[in-house]
């Protein structure tokens, strides 16, 4: 039990002014009568009545002082601390980040723990409205699969591991917003939030209870892993740290495209990070560090990177092509080389070429300047794809454009266009990048724009990428993937299980557990296969829990999972009910 307010305290000095006050009341007159006969039957009555009655003539000054200290303890609100759940709407925010798969002692991950508290908190609930949020980098809100009991354990049980980064932060917002005006409670059920000073404002009526699970602490990580060619060497770093409060050792074995290449132990200090040079590394496509070491997080056990040559920056450059064009070209970097007439396809880097059929085009990733046919006026404001990654820091909106081709080419992504004639489409052809400018360059004033060079630069940067690496992705994400449309059949990999993409031309939901997948390309004749890695994030690579803490609606700090119940208001009904007593006795008193 506690008080809110105890410096009200202070108010029971009123309780000697009560009793002042009784010591400086009206005292008996001395008065000559003529006989005290009636008064001797009188003091013989009262000796013989019970004790209880005797106390009457001071039974005021006892009354008033008990009521009195009823008021102040009114005053001081006292409250006692029970498990509970209390107001109209219980909000559960649940973190599903890689770290709540910790496993702890019980064998269970934090996750289980978690759900496990929030099925016995949905146990105690009494018509009361409960929401579920996953607590993602934007909240998710489960929608109300019914109104029972069932029905919200059954949805709390189905809860699974996001391995994204939490946003807890945002979610408690929206659990705020979700209450409104009516009281409530929000439970959190994470790992590691501690965030105390970037808390909102919590509403007046709802009360936050922030369950960090868990107590593992054991855990040792690689944190950072990479690559590259030297000269003719190919060397690596990797940096490990040792999240335990105890020294380790640990073992760690790099892979070079799925085959052993290298072996080593190495000492690591508690709360500390190693960092291990790589030499003479074998030559592979990807690359694997993996440690032992811990058995509760293997999560951050392993990381993979990929080794990155430098492709041939060759430019071939065939009749037609502007001069302005071959000096962006050159500003980008690249080696330039003109060529005459046709190509027959055996010259390997990027071609431009100008004005021929699709049966002209050289093999190979090119850029294609205008099409044969007639020309139309372009008129209106363009439509930019400003998310694609050739138009970044490219703004075409004051860029002049007389004339266009309208052909569209089957199978490429339209990233510029005005009102439906397709300027610029990028995207995959027989295979390799494109890039196809709807428009001749001496038909427009793009040149004398400074996002004349940076859109080249960021083409020959889309046309020179390694083919079979597509990058590096957070879990869950959306991968906007261009198929080329001979492509047959799409399928994602993971070790031993193959995902079917049913549609070819529709964005890919990546899977959300990191690891390395590989995306395979069916053809009439032939398959292609390309890599892509869904990383875990830095954030996820430590497991120490956080205290667990509660703040109620009257901003008062409390332990884990305890509710206040305020119980002023029986002391105030105390109090009343002594008053009506005291009234009656004292009306007793005058009458008799």
């Amino acid at each position: 039990m506690g008080f809110l307010y105890p410096i009200y305290f202070l108010f029971t000095i009123f309780l000697l002014f009560v009793i002042m006050m009784y010591f400086f009341r009206k005292q008996y007159e001395t008065k000559t009568i003529p006989s005290v006969l009636l008064w001797k039957e009188w003091m013989y009555e009262y000796e013989a009545q019970a004790w209880w009655k005797k106390l009457q003539h001071h039974l005021l000054m006892y009354l008033q002082l008990f009521i009195l200290l009823l008021l102040i303890f009114a005053l001081v609100k006292p409250f006692y601390e029970m498990k509970g759940l209390e107001g109209e709407h219980i909000v559960f925010i649940f973190d599903t980040s890689a770290s709540m798969g910790t496993l702890e002692n019980e064998g269970k991950t934090r996750l289980e723990l978690s759900k496990e508290q929030a099925m016995q908190l949905i146990s105690q609930v009494d018509n009361q409205k409960i929401t579920v949020l996953e607590a993602k980098s934007t909240p998710a809100l489960f929608n109300e699969a019914g109104n029972t009991k069932r029905d919200w354990l059954n949805t709390v049980e189905s809860l699974q591991l996001s391995y994204a980064q939490s946003n807890i932060t945002d979610s408690i917002v929206l659990a705020q917003g979700l209450i409104g005006e009516s009281t409530g409670q929000i439970y959190v059920f994470t790992d590691q939030y501690d965030k105390r000073d970037e808390l909102p404002t919590i509403n007046d009526g709802i009360s936050l209870h922030v369950q960090n699970v868990g107590s593992a602490t054991e855990n040792v990580a690689v944190h950072t892993f990479g690559v590259a060619k030297r000269h003719d060497e190919i060397i690596g770093i990797t940096t490990i740290y040792n999240e335990s409060l105890k020294a380790k050792e640990v073992e760690l074995i790099i892979y070079g495209d799925g085959e052993k290449i290298n072996e080593q132990t190495t000492d690591v200090d508690a709360q500390s990070t190693v960092t291990v040079s790589l030499q003479d590394l074998t030559p592979a496509f990807y690359y694997e560090a993996v440690i032992t070491g811990d058995e509760a997080y293997k999560l951050d056990n392993n990381q993979f990177t990929f080794l990155i040559e430098e492709q041939p920056s060759d430019v071939y450059l065939h009749s037609g092509i502007h001069p302005f064009v071959t000096k962006a070209v050159e500003i980008g970097g690249a080696n330039t080389i003109h060529v005459s007439g046709s190509s027959n396809g055996e010259n390997a880097g990027v071609h431009f070429v100008k004005g021929l059929d699709q049966e002209e085009w050289p093999v190979g990733p090119k850029v294609v300047f205008g099409h044969k046919g007639a020309k139309n006026p372009i008129e209106g404001k363009y439509r930019l794809d400003a998310q694609h990654r050739l138009l970044h820091l490219v703004d075409m909106q004051n860029v002049y454009i007389a004339n266009a081709y309208d052909t569209e080419i089957e199978g490429l992504e339209t990233i510029v266009d005005a009102e439906g004639v397709p300027l610029i489409q990028a995207g995959t052809y027989e295979g390799y990048p494109i890039v196809v400018l709807g428009f001749d360059i001496e038909d427009s004033d793009w040149p004398l724009h400074p996002s004349f060079p940076l859109f080249f630069y960021n083409s020959l940067q889309f046309l020179l990428e390694k083919s079979s690496l597509i990058g590096y992705f957070i879990p869950g994400e959306i991968l906007n993937y261009d198929v080329s449309p001979l492509v047959e059949n799409l399928e994602l990999i993971n070790g031993d299980h193959i995902t079917k993409m049913e549609g070819l031309d529709e964005p890919i939901e990546l899977p959300v557990e990191p690891g390395l997948y590989t995306i395979r390309e069916t053809y009439e004749d032939k398959v292609e296969e390309k890599y892509l890695y869904i990383l875990l994030e830095d954030s996820e690579k430590t497991i120490t829990p956080a205290p667990s803490f509660s703040i109620g609606a009257d901003k008062v700090e409390r332990e884990e999972g305890l509710i206040v119940r305020d119980v002023s208001f029986i002391f105030l009904l105390l109090a009343f009910f002594l008053l009506l007593i005291e009234w009656e006795v004292y009306r007793r008193a005058i009458s008799s």
